[in-house]
């Protein structure tokens, strides 16, 4: 997105959870593309409501969501922050630091659609709160695995 907002500014996209495409290895590919009427507000919200849809896993809670984008919005701001684990999809497997992790995203998510102009993020500072939650994830993982392998696979006998 930042590539095609810098370089192509003039072609926009329709960015939403049907028109993102994952290529076999895990390359995103975004489907469809317009050129003419574009706007960066547009693209920064129309980035932040696929964010929170993949926090539900396209679940969608017809009585909550209201069936509209601006129903999911509201229903993940009402929630936001305490209340969040009713609208993430419960096949994910949550521990303490992948709930925080998707609390982040959701945040994320949450400000690209706010209208507020005095809170309009750019697209350069979503890749950096992006990239910073993505770290993390690394670090916790690489952390994790040495703690789970910490003693060297020794058994401890009792003599």
């Amino acid at each position: 997105m930042c590539y095609i907002q810098e370089q192509w500014p003039e072609v926009g996209y329709d960015l939403r959870t049907s028109s993102v495409l994952v290529h076999e290895n895990a390359e995103p590919l975004i489907a469809r593309f317009k050129v003419g009427e574009n706007s960066s507000t547009k693209k920064i919200y129309r980035f932040g409501v696929p964010v929170l849809e993949m926090m539900t896993n396209g679940r969608v809670m017809q009585e909550e969501f209201e069936g509209s984008e601006a129903g999911l919005v509201k229903c993940f701001k009402m929630h936001y922050p305490g209340n969040l684990q009713k609208l993430i999809d419960e096949r994910m497997e949550l521990t303490e630091n992948t709930f925080e992790q998707a609390k982040e995203a959701i945040g994320i998510g949450l400000m690209c659609t706010d209208h507020s102009i005095s809170r309009q993020l750019s697209l350069g500072q979503i890749l950096n709160m992006i990239t910073r939650i993505y770290a993390a994830c690394l670090v916790l993982a690489t952390q994790n695995h040495k703690m789970s392998n910490a003693d060297g696979g020794r058994v401890h006998k009792r003599v």
